[in-house]
């Protein structure tokens, strides 16, 4: 009987081990493969028909192309050319530990490859350096380190800047994407490294443009996961009004009046 009952006790055992790691985890898989609802206004360029009007054709899926396209979009038919691919399935951009890997990948051998969503090149001053080359460009393949421009480059552009609107502009985005981060051990000693350098004043953590060392926002959050501003525009865009081929390359462009 005593036997019996330590069976029954294993079976329950491994069957309480198997509900509770095994099932959450094929839930979560579940989750994270189901499609995004953006993918139904994605299309491969091969699928782009050989006729089609729209009132804007924007070259770049990026980092202004998207916002730009949200706010065209609510009274205007919108094109969108991306030469990259989708976020959707690349599981390192998905997180703060993948965002090494994404950078290795940006080799020369695979500079071509459309799959790759970082690119590699040489800087005029000759610096190598990685592009994005995906659905929410550089944004979505950087450090996710935030901050705002300096003031001096709204004065020194020669356009007359709504101030009040690029504040709440800032405001706005922060709220949504922008976090806190949490310094680890090496974040700190780089911090202590700039200030036993002389590199000051510290002005601690802010999201402004300071001069000296200082902690801004981070897109990862609190769970290291990536926060990408394109799904953040992508509430904005009217469906019926946007279209996006991806694995596009746009040589001309021709105007008809």
């Amino acid at each position: 009987m005593e036997a019996s009952s330590i069976t029954v006790s294993l079976q329950f055992l491994l069957l309480l081990f198997f509900t509770t790691i095994f099932f959450p985890s094929s839930f979560a898989s579940q989750q994270q493969d189901k499609p995004p609802s953006y993918l139904k206004m994605v299309a491969n360029a091969s699928e782009f028909p050989l006729e089609d009007y729209y009132d804007y054709i924007i070259v770049g899926g990026g980092t202004a192309g998207c916002p730009l396209a949200a706010t065209l979009s609510q009274s205007h038919r919108v094109l969108i050319l991306e030469r990259g691919g989708v976020i959707h399935g690349k599981l390192n951009l998905m997180n703060q530990e993948g965002f090494l890997n994404t950078l290795l990948s940006a080799t020369a051998n695979n500079a071509n490859n459309e799959d790759s969503p970082a690119q590699s090149f040489v800087s005029e001053d000759g610096v190598l350096n990685a592009r994005g080359r995906v659905l929410g460009g550089s944004s979505a393949i950087n450090a996710g380190f935030y901050s705002r421009a300096d003031c001096e480059f709204f004065t020194k552009s020669g356009l007359n800047w709504d101030l009040k609107l690029v504040n709440e502009s800032y405001e706005w985005v922060e709220r949504e994407i922008v976090f806190r981060p949490d310094l680890k051990t090496w974040q700190s000693a780089v911090r202590d490294g700039l200030l036993e350098a002389g590199v000051g004043p510290y002005n601690g953590f802010t999201l402004d443009h300071a001069t000296g060392t200082k902690i801004g926002g981070s897109t990862f959050d609190s769970q290291g996961k990536q926060r990408f501003f394109f799904y953040y525009y992508m509430k904005f865009f009217h469906y019926n009004y946007v279209i996006l081929f991806w694995c596009s390359t746009c040589i001309r462009l021709s105007f008809a009046f």
